[in-house]
């Protein structure tokens, strides 16, 4: 009970650290899906899974490796528009990036071109694990240039657990990822 108690104090300790800016090393103490770049580097995952769902990809192109702004997230991907707001996100990236400013221009052909990647890479590498498969898609859209040395390490961990999902893709959205990553801290 002390231990837990003293993981506790700890959590809230790191987090007042993070909020004010102050560089510190926290070794398993906070549980790795609570992380930034292990929750963007879902949403990819689950997009790529399924391009129906609006939240995960929304989170992609507001992730740093993206970083489109929420002025042109929002001409991108509703604008009020009821029909616009019915159809899915990567069906919208092309017909709809020229309304977008030049650095969403630039975000959503970065986009497009993972797409494109990832679908080629599921196609060359069909026996290529899922982890792999995603880091080399985050490696594409610039997930590298976004993260530190822990973020990096942490990333590791997420692609080692994804390749040892039983059954790939279908696990990602149930029981047995949550599982996987409840074992794991950053």
């Amino acid at each position: 009970a002390v231990l837990g108690r003293t993981r506790k104090v700890l959590v809230s300790v790191a987090q007042a650290l993070r909020e004010a800016e102050i560089p510190f090393r926290a070794i398993e103490l906070e549980p790795l899906q609570d992380r930034p770049e292990i929750i963007d580097a879902l949403a990819l995952s689950r997009a790529l899974l399924n391009r129906e769902d609006r939240v995960a990809w929304l989170g992609v192109l507001r992730a740093p490796w993206c970083g489109l702004s929420l002025a042109d997230l929002y001409t991108l991907s509703s604008a009020d528009d009821e029909q616009v707001k019915s159809r899915p996100v990567p069906e919208l990236l092309a017909e709809r990036m020229t309304m977008l400013t030049g650095e969403g221009q630039s975000a959503v052909e970065r986009v497009l071109r993972a797409i494109e990647f990832a679908e080629r890479l599921r196609s060359t590498l069909p026996s290529a694990t899922l982890g792999t498969r995603l880091e080399q898609v985050w490696l594409r859209l610039g997930g590298a240039q976004c993260v530190d040395a822990a973020a990096h390490a942490n990333l590791e961990l997420l692609w080692k657990c994804l390749d040892g999902l039983p059954q790939g893709e279908p696990d990602l959205l149930g029981p047995a990822l949550d599982a996987g990553l409840k074992k794991l801290t950053a």
